[in-house]
């Protein structure tokens, strides 16, 4: 079974109650009476004061503006307690100095080196901590050691050591619980958690034994590792904590690696606090690594989960928009079928008309209906080419002239131009030729000639020109396609070869037209190797070229 650990730690600045302050004052003070008791025989210190941690701890808990006031707190509550256990009054004020000295340092070292609130949220942070909270225990030990050496003829370096090592101990066990970082999702199994306590509580004993030597005590960070790397970070300190209090407890009761006739008791405290700074600091590395490590990963995770959305989006909105266009594909192939048929009868019967004996003006008006189904028949054939111009070709490429590519065009479009009065002129060379599918370019020039007739104004002029050009890239034909209309902005040539475009000018001008013409003839050139570009400015008409591979006149 694996369970989802509460989320423990501290995602920004504790507000803490009234309550809390006279709390932190009794506990400080509780502390500090009882580390006085397990004072290190000839010297006036106490062998661990956990008085120190909980005073960092509690500076930490709290704003900036109001640490100045933990500083006199812990300076009256310290100095009560070791005057509480017997200790003169003098030497009772200066051990509370010395312990709002170290406070002071922690504190400040921390608000200069990382912003407040200080929260472990990486090793560098560890580092840091560590490296204060060692500064901060060293001015501890100096001020104490001096206090005593002044006060009770005690020896300064002994005393100056023990009480470093001691509230080192003490503030690396403890006042991390003030620091822990914003929470991250632990799930570990319960069978693993009772594994871990198992194997941490078996290394303990096997250390602390009678008889057992210095070096197996630090088996205790083998369990003490398990826990750091796998367990939410408050129940990993806390078993260090209590780890710690069990080898201070069993080497005061007289067991354990570091109790033998060869050490002094001075020399056996230093070592034991010793060791249990080793342990917090280990465990705060440990801890604080792996939480950087894992924030890393995290972020690294939702940042690929939200690449993957974004993919996964981007695809459905390709998707559907592939599907409408299916869509719209099919409802315009499938209208077009059914209108073709009816404009097909219509012309053929109009054809029939035209031949049989017509006079005026019923034959102008059949001519009309002609010329107009012709129209129709011709936008029919666009709308169905419109999603067929990538299928397979019903003829190859070959040779042929470009002036009957003109001449094709000119008569598809001379119908319209007649009826609006619009001159037709060609300058084509009869000896130029070129390659591709003629039936594609065919329908390519003609939807060029037809767009430049529909936009010539009515007794306007379309002049149609082919040249040959030869360069490094090989030979080509160029046919233009001029007219005299209103010609086109810049937007409005760049979006020319979009499927459905119209341009402003021709809603405008309520220009007939699907927006389809040029999108045709872009891909029927482009399958044969051409290219169509368009040069135009506003008021001076429009010149659209179709540039086609240009072949050997000769084979002609």
């Amino acid at each position: 079974m694996r369970r989802a650990w509460p989320p423990f730690g501290r995602p920004g600045r504790v507000r803490l109650p009234w309550w809390g302050w006279p709390l932190a004052g009794v506990l400080i003070f509780a502390t500090g009476v009882g580390g006085a008791f397990l004072a290190t025989p000839g010297t006036e210190v106490a062998a661990w004061w956990p008085a120190a941690g909980l005073s960092v701890c509690f500076a930490l808990l709290v704003p900036p503006r109001q640490q100045v006031f933990v500083l006199v707190l812990v300076l009256v509550v310290t100095g009560a307690a070791n005057a509480w256990t017997g200790r003169e009054l003098g030497l009772s004020i200066a051990y509370g100095i010395a312990n709002t000295l170290e406070v002071a340092v922690v504190v400040y070292g921390l608000r200069i080196a990382r912003p407040h609130p200080f929260t472990l949220r990486s090793l560098p942070d560890a580092i840091v901590f560590a490296l204060i909270a060692a500064a901060g225990a060293i001015v501890a030990g100096i001020a104490a050691g001096a206090a005593g050496a002044i006060w009770s003829g005690g020896d300064f370096w002994a005393s100056a050591a023990i009480v470093a090592a001691s509230h080192s101990a003490a503030v690396l066990l403890i006042a991390p619980f003030a620091a822990l970082p914003e929470p991250l999702p632990d799930t570990v199994s319960l069978r693993e958690l009772g594994m871990q306590s198992v194997l941490l509580a078996l290394t303990v004993f096997a250390a602390f034994r009678p008889g057992a030597v210095i070096p197996v005590g630090f088996l205790v960070f083998v369990g003490v590792c398990w826990g750091a790397l796998r367990l939410p970070a408050v129940i990993a300190l806390a078993e260090s904590l209590v780890v710690a209090v069990s080898v201070l407890a069993l080497t005061v009761s007289g067991h354990g690696s570091f109790v033998s006739a060869a050490y002094t008791p001075a020399e056996t405290s230093i070592a034991t606090v010793s060791f249990m700074s080793a342990l917090g600091w280990f465990t705060l590395v440990l801890v604080s690594a792996r939480h950087e490590i894992r924030s890393a990963n995290i972020a690294r995770l939702e940042a690929a989960t939200a690449r993957a959305e974004a993919a996964n989006e981007q695809a459905a909105t390709l998707t559907a928009r592939l599907e409408l266009t299916r869509q719209r594909d099919d409802f315009v192939a499938s209208t077009s079928h059914e209108l073709r048929t009816p404009i097909t009868s219509i012309v053929g019967y109009t054809d029939l008309l035209l031949d049989g004996d017509q006079h005026e003006p019923e034959r102008g008006w059949v001519l009309a209906i002609e010329r107009n189904a012709g129209r129709l028949l011709h936008l029919v054939e666009d709308l169905l080419s419109l999603g067929t111009t990538r299928a397979s070709r019903t003829s190859g490429p070959e040779l042929f002239a470009i002036g009957e590519l003109v001449t094709e065009a000119e008569a598809g479009a001379l119908p319209f131009a007649g009826a609006r009065s619009i001159t037709l002129t060609t300058d084509v060379p009869s000896d130029l030729a070129g390659y591709g599918d003629r039936a594609e370019l065919a329908r390519a020039l003609g939807h060029l000639v037809s767009n430049a007739v529909k936009f010539a104004p009515d007794g306007g002029t379309v002049a149609i020109a082919a040249a040959r050009a030869d360069d490094a890239d090989g030979a080509a034909v160029t046919i233009s396609v001029t007219d005299t209309g209103p010609g086109m902005d810049a937007e409005t040539v760049a979006n020319a070869f979009e499927k459905f475009y119209r341009g402003a000018d021709a809603v405008a001008r309520v220009t007939a037209g699907t927006g389809v013409g040029l999108s045709i003839a872009q891909d029927l050139a482009a399958r044969n190797g051409a290219v169509i570009s368009l040069h135009s400015v506003p008021g001076e008409g429009t010149t659209a070229e179709l540039t086609v591979p240009a072949g050997p006149a000769a084979a002609l």
